[in-house]
């Protein structure tokens, strides 16, 4: 394992190296899992890890859409709103695996006669209720559409 790791304070991500996950010692001196980054920005080069992509207000959730059947070829789309920037990138979907508080299924049913076929439309935020591999990342989509709103709501009121 790398020696590489990221310390999050409350004023800025420190780092030290590449974007290797590693360990480190969190503020009351317990050793922690540090969180890794999973995408940088690819205008302004702003790292993102997950938290910042599932709550942060200035990251906004596009929506979802696929490039093949294959679960590897799904991707969340996100648009970074802060000024000067305005970029907007994707990220897999995989990346969020450990997100997902149900089962995956390992079968991909688009096109079957149940399919809605939502994934198909990046701007179709509809709800899948099927039991295919896409959908628990579909339901997921919502999930961190909720907490964004609420962390919105949260900055607001400050």
């Amino acid at each position: 394992m790398s020696d590489q790791f990221y310390l999050f304070t409350p004023q800025k991500l420190l780092r030290n190296g590449d974007d290797t996950i590693g360990r480190g010692t969190d503020f009351s001196g317990r050793e922690s899992r540090l969180t890794k980054v999973v995408h940088t920005c690819p205008y302004c080069k702003q790292e993102f890890d997950l938290d910042t992509l599932m709550y942060s207000p200035e990251v906004a959730l596009i929506g979802m859409s696929f490039a093949d059947d294959d679960p590897d070829w799904v991707y969340y789309f996100f648009q970074h709103e802060i000024s000067n920037c305005g970029s907007s990138f994707v990220v897999k979907v995989r990346e969020f695996e450990r997100q997902i508080d149900e089962p995956i299924s390992s079968e991909v049913k688009f096109g079957g006669d149940c399919c809605e076929e939502h994934c198909v439309s990046l701007g179709d935020l509809g709800a899948c209720n099927q039991e295919c591999s896409f959908a628990p990342y579909r339901r997921f989509l919502h999930k961190m559409l909720e907490l964004k709103k609420k962390s919105a709501e949260r900055v607001q009121g400050s």
